[in-house]
């Protein structure tokens, strides 16, 4: 059965969502069971870690360009597009290991040569990040006797809430937008041809609705404001995030097609790197600086970045016309 582009759009927007869920129910989850044990939460992880392996074991390969060393899969067979198969120059007959080590190059030699995927990374690396800092944020403002509000591991836990709701919510949305824009394409309406405006406008949004939030939350956190006002600053983040991540994981899918898992797989690794570091000196960060200043500078950071999406809608396709890979994947175009 081919694969559409809305489904596709909405198996990614699907995955983008479940990893969203992960931070918010983990605290809920660590909430209810850590006043047992504090061993119980690493249980609770290693249990669900455990019972999603055989899925991982089981999955089908989809790679055209493994199924097409194989012999499983012609150069155009399956795909919706035909531009859209691996070019001959990628099919080369080799060990396992020269085709890891390939790929592996491959992706970090983007990274550093493609100043879409670099701004891109960078994008979603902070976003990533503070959604992770929040894990070390709520914390210090709502729980404890040192915090503002006093709150238990639980109640905390729950303040999560309002993000993920919302993530879930607004995940819907984004499909709403693909079905609508894959009915657009259909009708051959001119701006669908621009990858930029098919994917970018959601993100032009999400990025000052993220920044917001992050200053609400900031500047809500004092003793004579009830501690359910910076719990709804995650109603803000929770779309923010959202649409600046889904948008910006698509676009670099239309932008790099063919390379997409390449393109992907190193996004992915610059936002699990950061992500693991920035929030170890997060406690201390708003220690220091206080809620409020801790805050307003990552607030100021993500209103700089928030200017990406805005740069690639008005320079992306010069930035893409000198791009070694995008001359690739146009001149696999013309061949078909």
């Amino acid at each position: 059965m081919p694969v559409t582009i809305t489904s596709n759009l909405h198996i990614l927007t699907c995955v983008s969502q479940v990893t969203n869920l992960g931070p918010c129910l983990g605290p809920i989850i660590t909430g209810c069971v850590s006043p047992i044990s504090w061993r119980w939460s690493y249980w609770v992880g290693l249990n669900l870690a455990v019972s999603t392996l055989p899925l991982v074991l089981w999955l089908p390969e989809t790679s055209a360009l493994v199924l097409q060393r194989k012999g499983l899969l012609d150069a155009h067979h399956g795909c919706p597009e035909p531009h859209l198969g691996v070019p001959g120059s990628e099919i080369k007959e080799g060990t396992g290991r020269h085709l890891s080590l390939a790929t592996f190059t491959k992706s970090f030699r983007m990274l550093f040569s493609e100043s879409i995927l670099m701004l891109t990374c960078l994008y979603l690396s902070f976003v990533y990040n503070i959604f992770y800092l929040y894990l070390q944020a709520y914390p210090v403002i709502f729980q404890g006797t040192d915090s503002i509000s006093k709150l238990s591991t639980l109640t905390t836990g729950l303040a999560f809430l309002p993000i993920g709701v919302v993530a879930l919510l607004s995940g819907v949305f984004y499909m709403f937008w693909d079905i609508y824009l894959e009915r657009s394409i259909r009708l051959g309406k001119q701006w669908t041809k621009k990858e930029e405006v098919r994917r970018l406008p959601l993100a032009c949004a999400g990025g000052p609705i993220f920044v917001v939030a992050v200053f609400w939350l900031g500047w809500t956190c004092r003793p004579d404001i009830h501690w359910v006002a910076p719990a709804l600053s995650g109603i803000l983040f929770g779309t923010g995030f959202v649409l600046i991540f889904i948008s910006m994981l698509n676009y670099i899918k239309d932008a790099y097609e063919i390379y997409e898992a390449s393109a992907h797989g190193v996004a992915s690794t610059c936002r699990s790197i950061f992500g693991a570091l920035l929030p170890l000196a997060g406690r201390k960060m708003y220690q220091t600086l206080g809620i409020g200043w801790a805050s307003t500078l990552l607030g100021i950071c993500g209103l700089f970045l928030a200017a990406v999406p805005f740069v690639f809608i008005r320079y992306g396709p010069l930035i893409r016309s000198r791009s070694e890979f995008a001359r690739e994947i146009q001149e696999a175009k013309q061949r078909d």
